[in-house]
Protein backbone atom coordinates (compact mmCIF):
# COMPACT_ATOMS: atom_id res chain seq x y z
CA UNK A 1 0.00 0.00 0.00
CA UNK A 2 2.97 2.24 0.85
CA UNK A 3 4.79 1.35 -1.60
CA UNK A 4 5.04 4.09 -3.83
CA UNK A 5 5.39 6.57 -0.75
CA UNK A 6 8.17 5.33 1.00
CA UNK A 7 10.06 5.18 -2.35
CA UNK A 8 9.12 9.06 -3.09
CA UNK A 9 9.90 10.28 0.78
CA UNK A 10 13.21 8.54 0.63
CA UNK A 11 14.52 11.44 -1.88
CA UNK A 12 14.31 13.76 0.75
CA UNK A 13 14.69 11.99 3.69
CA UNK A 14 17.60 12.00 5.38
CA UNK A 15 19.67 10.72 8.62
CA UNK A 16 21.29 13.05 11.13
CA UNK A 17 24.52 11.01 12.66
CA UNK A 18 25.77 12.46 16.16
CA UNK A 19 28.33 11.06 18.28
CA UNK A 20 29.02 12.15 21.63
CA UNK A 21 31.61 11.66 24.44
CA UNK A 22 31.57 11.63 27.80
CA UNK A 23 33.62 13.56 30.16
CA UNK A 24 37.45 11.50 30.53
CA UNK A 25 35.79 8.92 28.43
CA UNK A 26 37.56 7.99 24.62
CA UNK A 27 34.87 6.22 23.06
CA UNK A 28 32.09 8.23 20.81
CA UNK A 29 28.62 7.04 21.06
CA UNK A 30 26.79 7.03 18.16
CA UNK A 31 22.78 8.69 18.16
CA UNK A 32 20.72 9.47 14.97
CA UNK A 33 17.14 11.54 14.17
CA UNK A 34 15.89 12.11 11.10
CA UNK A 35 15.17 15.61 8.80
CA UNK A 36 13.38 16.40 5.48
CA UNK A 37 15.31 18.29 2.38
CA UNK A 38 12.67 20.88 1.79
CA UNK A 39 13.92 22.79 -0.95
CA UNK A 40 17.04 24.00 -3.48
CA UNK A 41 17.39 27.02 -1.33
CA UNK A 42 19.11 25.42 1.60
CA UNK A 43 16.10 24.59 3.84
CA UNK A 44 15.61 21.41 6.04
CA UNK A 45 13.03 20.55 8.58
CA UNK A 46 13.25 18.61 11.39
CA UNK A 47 11.85 18.34 15.28
CA UNK A 48 12.85 21.67 17.69
CA UNK A 49 14.17 18.65 20.02
CA UNK A 50 16.13 17.92 17.87
CA UNK A 51 17.49 21.00 16.24
CA UNK A 52 18.68 21.99 19.88
CA UNK A 53 21.40 19.62 19.82
CA UNK A 54 23.07 21.48 17.36
CA UNK A 55 23.15 24.59 19.77
CA UNK A 56 24.18 22.55 22.68
CA UNK A 57 27.18 21.06 20.53
CA UNK A 58 28.56 24.48 19.75
CA UNK A 59 28.04 25.37 23.44
CA UNK A 60 29.52 22.13 24.58
CA UNK A 61 32.71 22.75 22.17
CA UNK A 62 33.31 26.22 23.29
CA UNK A 63 32.78 25.34 27.01
CA UNK A 64 35.52 22.06 26.72
CA UNK A 65 37.71 24.60 24.87
CA UNK A 66 38.13 27.18 27.59
CA UNK A 67 38.72 23.62 29.90
CA UNK A 68 41.85 22.58 27.94
CA UNK A 69 43.11 26.40 27.55
CA UNK A 70 43.40 26.34 31.73
CA UNK A 71 46.01 24.15 31.29
CA UNK A 72 46.76 20.96 32.97
CA UNK A 73 43.71 19.33 34.75
CA UNK A 74 42.96 18.96 38.10
CA UNK A 75 40.24 18.84 40.93
CA UNK A 76 39.51 22.73 41.16
CA UNK A 77 39.15 23.10 37.70
CA UNK A 78 36.63 20.09 37.06
CA UNK A 79 34.94 21.76 39.84
CA UNK A 80 34.57 25.26 38.17
CA UNK A 81 33.93 24.02 35.21
CA UNK A 82 31.28 21.38 37.19
CA UNK A 83 32.14 18.06 34.55
CA UNK A 84 31.03 15.35 36.24
CA UNK A 85 31.57 11.22 35.09
CA UNK A 86 29.00 10.58 32.56
CA UNK A 87 28.32 13.72 31.52
CA UNK A 88 28.26 14.50 27.79
CA UNK A 89 31.32 16.96 26.67
CA UNK A 90 31.77 16.74 23.32
CA UNK A 91 28.85 16.24 20.11
CA UNK A 92 29.44 16.36 16.65
CA UNK A 93 26.48 16.18 13.99
CA UNK A 94 26.74 14.98 10.23
CA UNK A 95 23.97 16.31 7.95
CA UNK A 96 23.96 13.45 5.54
CA UNK A 97 23.32 13.76 1.39
CA UNK A 98 21.44 17.32 1.50
CA UNK A 99 23.71 20.49 1.01
CA UNK A 100 27.30 19.72 -0.02
CA UNK A 101 29.81 21.62 1.72
CA UNK A 102 27.42 24.22 2.98
CA UNK A 103 27.46 26.15 6.34
CA UNK A 104 25.08 26.50 8.75
CA UNK A 105 23.85 29.68 8.63
CA UNK A 106 20.99 30.21 10.73
CA UNK A 107 18.08 27.88 12.76
CA UNK A 108 14.59 28.94 13.44
CA UNK A 109 12.62 27.56 16.30
CA UNK A 110 8.92 27.53 16.34
CA UNK A 111 7.86 29.45 19.45
CA UNK A 112 5.05 26.43 20.79
CA UNK A 113 5.87 23.59 18.72
CA UNK A 114 8.44 20.75 17.77
CA UNK A 115 9.46 22.29 15.00
CA UNK A 116 12.51 23.35 13.34
CA UNK A 117 14.09 24.91 10.35
CA UNK A 118 17.94 24.86 9.30
CA UNK A 119 19.45 26.81 6.72
CA UNK A 120 22.95 25.63 5.17
CA UNK A 121 24.19 28.40 2.74
CA UNK A 122 27.28 28.19 0.18
CA UNK A 123 26.81 24.74 -0.69
CA UNK A 124 27.81 23.15 -3.91
CA UNK A 125 24.79 20.92 -4.64
CA UNK A 126 21.90 19.61 -3.13
CA UNK A 127 21.74 16.19 -2.49
CA UNK A 128 18.38 15.62 -4.46
CA UNK A 129 15.81 17.00 -7.02
CA UNK A 130 12.42 15.64 -5.65
CA UNK A 131 11.34 17.58 -2.99
CA UNK A 132 8.22 16.88 -0.39
CA UNK A 133 4.75 17.92 -1.13
CA UNK A 134 2.65 18.99 2.05
CA UNK A 135 -1.20 18.94 2.10
CA UNK A 136 -3.75 21.25 4.15
CA UNK A 137 -6.47 18.39 4.35
CA UNK A 138 -8.40 17.82 7.10
CA UNK A 139 -6.83 14.83 9.36
CA UNK A 140 -9.82 12.28 9.82
CA UNK A 141 -9.66 9.30 12.12
CA UNK A 142 -9.12 6.05 10.82
CA UNK A 143 -6.45 7.54 7.55
CA UNK A 144 -3.50 4.83 7.21
CA UNK A 145 -0.09 6.88 7.45
CA UNK A 146 3.29 5.73 7.16
CA UNK A 147 6.02 7.01 9.21
CA UNK A 148 9.66 6.91 7.91
CA UNK A 149 12.76 7.75 9.69
CA UNK A 150 16.46 6.20 10.87
CA UNK A 151 16.13 4.65 14.11
CA UNK A 152 18.88 2.22 14.36
CA UNK A 153 22.92 4.11 14.16
CA UNK A 154 24.49 1.35 12.63
CA UNK A 155 26.58 3.38 10.88
CA UNK A 156 30.50 3.58 12.54
CA UNK A 157 32.39 6.71 11.30
CA UNK A 158 33.05 8.31 14.73
CA UNK A 159 36.24 7.94 16.70
CA UNK A 160 37.78 10.22 19.49
CA UNK A 161 41.81 12.02 18.73
CA UNK A 162 43.33 12.04 21.97
CA UNK A 163 46.23 14.30 20.08
CA UNK A 164 44.09 16.75 18.71
CA UNK A 165 40.45 16.49 21.75
CA UNK A 166 38.30 16.15 18.89
CA UNK A 167 35.72 13.83 17.71
CA UNK A 168 36.95 13.50 14.26
CA UNK A 169 35.51 11.13 11.10
CA UNK A 170 37.80 7.94 10.92
CA UNK A 171 39.78 6.93 8.00
CA UNK A 172 37.23 3.65 6.76
CA UNK A 173 34.45 5.46 7.83
CA UNK A 174 31.61 3.61 7.47
CA UNK A 175 28.15 5.85 6.18
CA UNK A 176 25.31 3.43 5.65
CA UNK A 177 22.64 2.53 8.09
CA UNK A 178 19.03 1.83 7.44
CA UNK A 179 15.79 3.78 6.89
CA UNK A 180 12.69 1.89 8.48
CA UNK A 181 8.88 2.57 7.67
CA UNK A 182 6.36 1.89 9.88
CA UNK A 183 2.93 2.03 9.24
CA UNK A 184 -0.65 2.29 11.11
CA UNK A 185 -3.34 4.98 11.46
CA UNK A 186 -4.73 8.14 12.86
CA UNK A 187 -6.49 7.82 16.18
CA UNK A 188 -7.39 11.72 16.82
CA UNK A 189 -6.17 15.15 16.48
CA UNK A 190 -4.17 16.65 19.62
CA UNK A 191 -4.83 20.57 20.25
CA UNK A 192 -2.47 23.60 21.94
CA UNK A 193 -4.00 25.71 24.81
CA UNK A 194 -5.66 27.67 22.72
CA UNK A 195 -7.65 25.19 21.46
CA UNK A 196 -5.93 25.00 17.85
CA UNK A 197 -4.88 21.51 16.64
CA UNK A 198 -1.45 21.49 15.88
CA UNK A 199 -0.80 17.92 16.06
CA UNK A 200 -2.65 14.16 16.02
CA UNK A 201 -2.33 10.72 17.62
CA UNK A 202 -1.23 7.78 15.58
CA UNK A 203 -1.59 3.98 16.51
CA UNK A 204 1.70 3.21 16.37
CA UNK A 205 4.79 5.16 17.89
CA UNK A 206 7.11 6.85 16.44
CA UNK A 207 10.89 5.09 17.13
CA UNK A 208 13.71 6.70 18.20
CA UNK A 209 15.38 8.15 15.95
CA UNK A 210 12.54 8.67 13.58
CA UNK A 211 12.41 12.03 15.04
CA UNK A 212 12.05 14.88 12.24
CA UNK A 213 10.89 12.37 9.71
CA UNK A 214 8.10 12.36 8.00
CA UNK A 215 4.24 11.24 8.20
CA UNK A 216 2.55 10.60 4.72
CA UNK A 217 -0.14 9.02 3.21
CA UNK A 218 -0.63 6.51 0.65
CA UNK A 219 -0.13 9.10 -2.42
CA UNK A 220 2.97 10.30 -0.67
CA UNK A 221 2.38 13.38 0.65
CA UNK A 222 3.28 14.63 3.65
CA UNK A 223 0.54 14.46 6.79
CA UNK A 224 3.46 16.47 9.50
CA UNK A 225 6.74 15.09 10.87
CA UNK A 226 7.34 12.80 13.80
CA UNK A 227 7.56 14.56 17.30
CA UNK A 228 7.70 11.82 20.35
CA UNK A 229 6.00 8.84 21.25
CA UNK A 230 3.35 8.58 24.51
CA UNK A 231 3.05 5.97 26.79
CA UNK A 232 -0.75 5.19 27.91
CA UNK A 233 -1.64 2.53 31.04
CA UNK A 234 -4.09 0.03 29.61
CA UNK A 235 -3.99 -0.69 33.30
CA UNK A 236 -4.36 -4.74 32.14
CA UNK A 237 -1.99 -5.37 35.08
CA UNK A 238 -1.03 -9.46 35.22
CA UNK A 239 0.09 -11.40 38.72
CA UNK A 240 -0.07 -14.86 37.67
CA UNK A 241 1.87 -18.00 37.68
CA UNK A 242 3.01 -19.59 34.31
CA UNK A 243 4.87 -22.67 33.00
CA UNK A 244 7.69 -22.17 31.50
CA UNK A 245 10.91 -24.98 30.68
CA UNK A 246 7.99 -27.78 32.64
CA UNK A 247 8.80 -25.19 35.84
CA UNK A 248 6.01 -22.91 37.07
CA UNK A 249 7.12 -19.27 37.29
CA UNK A 250 5.53 -16.07 38.75
CA UNK A 251 4.83 -13.61 36.34
CA UNK A 252 4.01 -9.36 36.57
CA UNK A 253 3.43 -7.13 33.95
CA UNK A 254 2.12 -3.65 33.68
CA UNK A 255 0.61 -3.09 30.02
CA UNK A 256 0.96 0.04 28.40
CA UNK A 257 0.46 1.27 24.72
CA UNK A 258 2.94 3.51 22.88
CA UNK A 259 1.31 5.88 20.33
CA UNK A 260 3.02 8.43 18.41
CA UNK A 261 2.59 11.97 18.23
CA UNK A 262 3.20 14.35 14.86
CA UNK A 263 3.14 17.93 14.41
CA UNK A 264 0.57 18.20 11.38
CA UNK A 265 1.24 19.84 8.15
CA UNK A 266 -1.49 23.08 8.63
CA UNK A 267 1.05 24.05 11.34
CA UNK A 268 4.20 23.25 9.36
CA UNK A 269 2.77 24.97 6.69
CA UNK A 270 2.45 28.01 8.69
CA UNK A 271 5.51 27.99 9.95
CA UNK A 272 7.06 27.96 6.81
CA UNK A 273 4.88 30.57 5.49
CA UNK A 274 5.66 32.89 8.69
CA UNK A 275 9.16 32.56 7.96
CA UNK A 276 8.97 32.83 3.79
CA UNK A 277 10.38 29.76 3.19
CA UNK A 278 9.59 27.95 -0.09
CA UNK A 279 8.02 24.25 -0.50
CA UNK A 280 5.47 22.88 -2.46
CA UNK A 281 2.07 22.21 -1.69
CA UNK A 282 -1.03 20.58 -2.91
Amino acid sequence: MFKKAIKKNLNYTRPLFTGERLFHEEKVNSGISSFIILNDEGYILTCKHVAEQIILAQELENKYKSFLKEGKENKSLIKKYGYKENEIVQIKNIFMNCFENGVLEKILFHNNYDLALIKFTNFKSVGTDDFPVFTDKDIESGESICKLGFPWPVYDCFQFNSKTNEIEIKDSASFETPAFPIDGMITRTISDENGCEFAFETTTPGLKGQSGGPVFNTDGDILGIQSATTSLDLMFDIETNVIRNNKEVHASEKQFINLGVVISSKAIMKFLDDNHVKYNKK
